[in-house]
């Protein structure tokens, strides 16, 4: 994948980019993307370690019908997976590569969008001894999904929003209208809420970060050292 992406980099092939006011110019950023997208995972296939597992076979054509029909509005792509499976790495690998190539691509990060606990915390102690007495992370409960739902619909229409910011030093606390989030054409947001009900369909593109057990628990004790 990272020689794709150093070809993709070092080429004088360059796609111009087209007017998406007009269908042709859609059209042949359609076929542009599906010539990609097919080539990546030809070569994704012939790897002893693929990374691509399972892939929705109606996926590049509903992806390519998206963009042609609805140009005005921007895709969403949700990106899920389990604690420390290594979402925020990739999607942060992405965002570099996609300002590299200029390309039009925004990040989001779900976990700004957890409550503010900063009271709970106080009234236990410390995080720790609030989970121990029951609250548990990743419940839906513990997100601003209302919020959330509201922050995506106003990307998705073109309207850049203020996102909320969740402090990480353990004071629980969430800063409302922190980060700036542009409304890119494609915005990738990042976390476990991500396919919650009443967020997970108002995505284009549903992503899943499967890992091996043993990686994953790896990494898990690295970040909480």
């Amino acid at each position: 994948m990272q020689m794709l992406i150093d070809k993709q980099q070092n080429t004088k092939d360059k796609i111009i980019k087209p007017d998406f006011s007009t269908k042709t110019g859609r059209e042949f950023l359609a076929f542009y993307l599906q010539t990609k997208f097919k080539q990546i995972l030809q070569y994704d296939k012939k790897n002893e370690n693929p990374i691509f597992k399972e892939i929705n076979p109606n996926f590049i054509s509903k992806f390519s019908r998206r963009l042609i029909e609805n140009p005005q509005k921007k895709f969403l792509i949700g990106v899920t997976g389990e604690s420390a499976s290594g979402k925020t790495t990739i999607c942060k690998q992405v965002k570099n590569t996609s300002i590299a190539l200029d390309f039009p691509l925004e990040f989001l990060s779900i976990d700004n969008y957890f409550n503010d606990i900063s009271d709970l915390i106080k009234k236990y102690g410390n995080f720790d001894a609030l989970r121990d007495n029951g609250y548990d992370v990743d419940s839906p409960e513990s997100f601003q999904l209302d919020l959330l739902k509201e922050d995506l619909t106003k990307l998705s229409q073109g309207e850049n929003i203020l996102a909320p910011q969740y402090l990480i030093n353990g004071t629980g606390i969430s800063v409302p209208k922190s980060i700036p989030i542009s409304s890119e054409k494609f915005i990738l947001v990042e976390g476990m809420a991500a396919m919650y009900k009443d967020i997970k369909d108002l995505f284009d593109v549903k992503i899943y970060i499967d890992i091996d057990p043993k990686i994953q628990k790896k990494w898990f004790m690295e970040r909480a050292a």
